[in-house]
């Protein structure tokens, strides 16, 4: 059974699981994990990465941690 987007009195329905995995696939298509590295391993500031990506800093931090990027880069560099 599928919950409708809006109840009977005119609000919003919000299922939590469905927003999160949302925002979860939405940066990691703006900033995929190879993205990501390459952002580390080339030492691009915050304000240039997010220039170049079109994302907020939020989000960008984000795919960052997420994507494991600081500790693949210092791997790779030993």
């Amino acid at each position: 059974r599928s919950t409708l987007p809006i109840d009977a009195s005119g609000t919003r329905v919000v299922d939590r699981d469905i927003e999160d995995e949302a925002n979860w696939l939405g940066s990691s298509i703006l900033i995929s994990d190879e993205a990501a590295v390459r952002i580390v391993r080339d030492k691009l500031d915050e304000d240039t990465a997010c220039a170049l990506y079109k994302v907020s800093q939020a989000v960008l931090r984000m795919r960052i941690n997420a994507s494991g990027a600081l500790i693949r880069v210092k791997r790779a560099l030993h």
